[in-house]
């Protein structure tokens, strides 16, 4: 099997969880924001496994649910899902003209695709002053580090607890494609200082190989990023060589996102400023 095989197969599981969630449920949507609501969230973030949040009761937003709030993203940007009206229920979500299609794609096929749309529009998404702490932190921690080896503190000990000191999106998303893994605390473990319960971070097998990516790459790459730059890159870097499957993501992805106040780029706009 391949290296990023499995990885794939559990990142496909994680979103079919979602979407089956959204689903069964008929989520309504805040009608300030546009995203899922919080009993929601903190319902849907129990059912994960690969980044599963340690909070205790519903009070966080979709903002600090970034495993949420990415396939939210990549939904609706990708035409999976679209945002409805319904009479009596406010807004919610359905299947988009574009969900059957995306599910004939084999699951690496989906992996390949979902990592584009991270690193090529959705890091942007999130904002600069997020952006930054990605490109001059874990990155570089992450070109030094070893197979299964500890990330070392970026802040150099002036804080107890580095990791779970402040919410840093990045963490999850480079967990969510199992390029790091996360070791939570313990229930029993006490830590006032670390509100967000990561203990440590360590670089995985295939975030070892994903380093390819971060070393071969100059400034200008990473400061220019979009899905037709990303996409070539990672698909080396998995070594995925399905006849036309670069054609067949670009193709799938070649898709115009529908004009108005509910596309995803406007909800993030609305979510920025409110």
């Amino acid at each position: 099997m391949k290296l990023f095989q499995k990885a794939a197969e559990k990142l496909e599981k994680e979103y079919q969880l979602f979407l089956d969630y959204l689903e069964l449920n008929e989520v309504q949507l805040s009608k300030r924001t546009g995203n899922i609501g919080k009993k929601d969230c903190f319902a849907l973030n129990g059912l994960f496994d690969i980044v599963q949040e340690k909070y205790l009761t519903y009070g966080r937003t979709q903002d600090y649910y970034t495993v949420i709030d990415f396939f939210y993203f990549f939904s609706i940007r990708a035409g999976i899902l679209k945002i409805v009206s319904k009479k009596g229920k406010g807004m919610t979500v359905q299947k988009g003209q574009r969900y059957p299609i995306f599910f004939h794609m084999s699951a690496m096929e989906r992996y390949i695709l979902m990592m584009t749309i991270w690193l090529g529009e959705y890091q942007q998404a999130l904002g600069d002053f997020r952006s930054s702490f990605m490109r001059n932190g874990i990155f570089e921690m992450i070109r030094g580090a070893r197979e299964e080896e500890a990330l070392q503190d970026p802040f150099r000990g002036r804080i107890a607890s580095p990791w779970g000191s402040y919410y840093i999106p990045e963490i999850r998303l480079f967990a969510l494609f199992q390029l790091l893994r996360i070791q939570w605390l313990e229930d029993k473990e006490e830590n006032k200082d670390n509100k967000f319960r990561i203990k440590t971070l360590y670089l995985t097998e295939e975030g070892y190989a994903w380093k390819d990516l971060l070393e071969k790459q100059d400034r200008v790459f990473w400061y220019n990023l979009d899905v037709s730059t990303v996409l070539p890159i990672i698909r080396n870097v998995v070594e995925e060589d399905t006849v036309n499957m670069e054609e067949k993501l670009m193709g799938f992805w070649a898709y115009s996102v529908e004009a108005g106040l509910h596309t995803i780029y406007a909800l993030k706009a609305r979510r920025r400023y409110c």
